[in-house]
């Protein structure tokens, strides 16, 4: 069984560049028993809670506009897309209800998790531990809890990690 767990943050662009190349690196190189599990990475905690104009956040952040489980990963995928080139607001609880519904997700379940705040402990262990982990910045992927390849690297990066079978106890 091959182990990925993948730092992220929904609003992170490189997140989203490096999921496609893990996934074309997986086409090109299929994992058989391969378990992903996404973890949660605050690249902004400070963000309000009730969010910001998208457009100021980006300005603000990088000086201008923007330039160019199975179920998880189905989530993953459509907040993505939704958030990237939709421009859909997935600060509003609506909109992450349709989208979970939209991955499969019961949407009174998710409205009712989401307007608790029981998902905030977790975010924030989540983060917390990859910060103690030595993680301070994503798209993160660990493989195998041993071997980490940080940012949006090409499918070919990816490679040679494919082969470990994680049985070696030597960490990089």
């Amino acid at each position: 069984m091959t182990q990925i767990d993948i730092f992220s943050d929904v609003i992170c662009p490189w997140c989203f560049i490096g999921k496609r190349r893990l996934e074309r690196a997986l086409k090109a190189r299929p994992i058989q028993n391969l378990s992903i599990q996404w973890r949660a990475f605050q690249l902004n905690p400070e963000m309000p809670k009730e969010g910001m104009d998208r457009q100021a956040y980006l300005e603000n952040k990088f000086g201008g506009p923007a330039m160019g489980t199975a179920t998880s990963d189905a989530l993953v995928e459509r907040m993505f897309t939704a958030y990237f080139t939709e421009g859909v607001d997935i600060g509003e609880i609506d909109s992450l209800v349709d989208l979970a519904e939209q991955s499969g997700m019961k949407p009174d379940d998710t409205r009712e998790w989401l307007e608790s705040t029981g998902g905030n402990s977790e975010v924030m262990a989540e983060t917390r531990f990859a910060y103690e982990n030595g993680i301070n910045g994503v798209p993160c992927f660990i493989f195998n809890r041993q071997y980490a390849v940080s940012g949006a690297q090409e499918p070919e990066a990816f490679f040679s990690l494919f082969d470990l079978d994680g049985s070696d106890d030597n960490t990089v």
